[in-house]
């Protein structure tokens, strides 16, 4: 744990981080993490204390505080869940254990995705493929699991096709069959890409996955509820037909969901009152599409209102055009501004009156 003496949220995880590094060394002692091969070790640092330590410190930390990485395998791998001793305790461990788990028998492969995501490599343990799927397997530490299997094993006569291969199993996931080499780069693409469902809702547990993947996520805002049940059923179907080209992932946003609601409050407004003021009441489902990639890029059209519109050639439009693009510039960020003013004066009468008289008022105030 990186941290400073001044900092209040320091002071309150740091007995945590020592209560949590004493539960996982009682779990050493009764040998409940035999299974892994090095046991996590809790250090501490502070940065403010000398001049050697802050140079550590702005490596890693770019003055947030306090920061938590697990070093292991040459890769910083950080903490973001809630600071307290348990969920230290658990996280330490999860992280530490092996990345790839080998199994042989049959009976194991019907057990696949069944309480997780479990992506499996069928290929000689000796190859090159075995190595790229360890580092695959690193970048996903925290969100998913990864098997391998020898083709001559009874699970690898189990899982059909010749070596390598590989597959993922998991709730209500439809994958796009992988065609590519065996190397890092195209391994870790295909499960990128793969990790998602056809249509991801949008919550706590999926958003940083959606944010973090780098790709782009084609969504369906909606009100929820029975009114927008045929939208959301045409979007899924679209949606399964778009995706296997791999050029895009789908998502879907609830309005009655308050926490998603949230969420695009705080980051894209003009989604937000494009749908709430501009087209709440013109249509009984209320949708719009638009496209996110990470938390600052993304395209939108208020007219792209109907999923059954939805295809290549509409949405390479939206994508190739400027108008659409906002990129969290400055630049970007007053045309949003703009935008969201003009669509909300515009959506009623009462809010073209409010729109004209306010400014006028301050005007007239300020004068």
């Amino acid at each position: 744990m990186f941290h400073v003496s001044w900092c209040v949220h320091c002071k309150h995880a740091l007995p945590e981080f020592e209560d949590a590094a004493r539960m996982v060394d009682e779990q050493v002692q009764k040998g409940e993490l035999a299974h892994l091969s090095v046991r996590p070790k809790f250090f501490v640092m502070e940065c403010d204390l000398d001049a050697a330590a802050k140079k550590v410190c702005q490596d890693y930390t770019d003055t947030t505080f306090p920061t938590i990485y697990l070093f292991r395998n040459n890769r910083a791998i950080r903490f973001n869940r809630p600071r307290v001793a348990g969920v230290f305790a658990w996280w330490a461990p999860y992280v530490s254990r092996p990345m790839l788990t080998q199994f042989a028998e049959a009976a194991h492969v019907a057990h696949l995705g069944s309480q997780a995501t479990d992506f499996v490599l069928k290929s000689d343990l000796t190859g090159k493929a075995v190595e790229a799927w360890h580092e695959v397997a690193l970048d996903f530490l925290e969100d998913l699991r990864f098997f391998v299997v020898e083709p001559s094993s009874a699970a690898g006569k189990e899982l059909v096709g010749a070596a390598p291969l590989v597959t993922v199993r998991g709730p209500d996931l439809e994958p796009v069959p992988y065609r590519g080499e065996m190397d890092k780069d195209s391994l870790r693409a295909w499960v990128n890409f793969n990790r998602f469902m056809p249509v991801t809702e949008v919550q706590d547990w999926s958003l940083p996955m959606l944010l973090s993947s780098g790709l782009r996520v084609v969504t369906l805002v909606h009100a929820g509820g029975p009114a927008s049940a045929e939208a959301r059923a045409v979007f899924e179907r679209e949606a399964k037909e778009l995706r296997g080209a791999g050029r895009y992932i789908f998502a879907s946003l609830n309005m009655s969901d308050e926490r998603a609601k949230g969420y695009l409050w705080r980051t894209h407004p003009l989604i937000y009152a494009t749908h709430q003021f501009r087209l709440k009441g013109r249509t009984a489902d209320t949708c719009l599409i638009f496209v996110f990639s990470g938390a600052k890029d993304y395209w939108e059209d208020d007219t792209f209102v109907d999923p059954k519109a939805m295809n290549h050639e509409r949405l390479a439009g939206l994508l190739s055009n400027p108008a659409a693009a906002y990129d969290g510039s400055w630049l970007s960020f007053a045309r949003e501004k703009r935008e969201m003013f003009t669509r909300v004066a515009t959506s009623s009468a009462v809010a073209l009156g409010c729109a004209t008289v306010v400014p006028l008022m301050l005007l007239k105030l300020c004068w």
